[in-house]
């Protein structure tokens, strides 16, 4: 995330976990969206509350739709493998800053509307689907 709501974003899930029984669970992955020396990641953040392993892309956008052009293919990709895994919970939590509304969208349901030539879910569909 470029932007500085991104940042934010970031920053206030990180500082969420604080004081709660999963702050021990909780990894920052490193991101270099340039790929610099070949690294990538997946998601921002891996989250581990047995028995389960959350691994989340966060996004923050302006508008009432998330582009899944702002979501890279390595994302998607290694998202979507990770998701494979029996007790992987794998998504994007989306901040509709504007609106002041945060959704989680699992990658299965992002793979399926880009499946059916969706470039996009908005809010609306977030409600419906998510």
């Amino acid at each position: 995330m470029s932007n500085y709501k991104g940042k934010y974003f970031e920053i206030d899930f990180k500082e969420s976990f604080k004081g709660t029984k999963y702050e021990k669970g909780i990894m920052r992955l490193y991101d270099s969206t340039s790929g610099f020396s070949g690294i990538t990641t997946p998601c921002d953040f891996l989250v581990y509350s047995f028995p389960n392993l959350f691994m989340f892309e966060l996004k923050a956008v302006q508008d009432k739709r998330l582009d899944f052009a702002k979501i890279r293919p390595n994302q998607i990709e290694g998202l979507t493998k990770w998701s494979e895994n029996k007790g992987v919970i794998a998504g994007v939590l989306v901040n509709f800053y504007t609106y002041a509304y945060i959704y989680f969208i699992p990658i299965d349901v992002i793979n399926e509307f880009k499946a059916h030539g969706k470039k996009s879910i908005n809010m609306d569909m977030c409600e419906k689907y998510c």
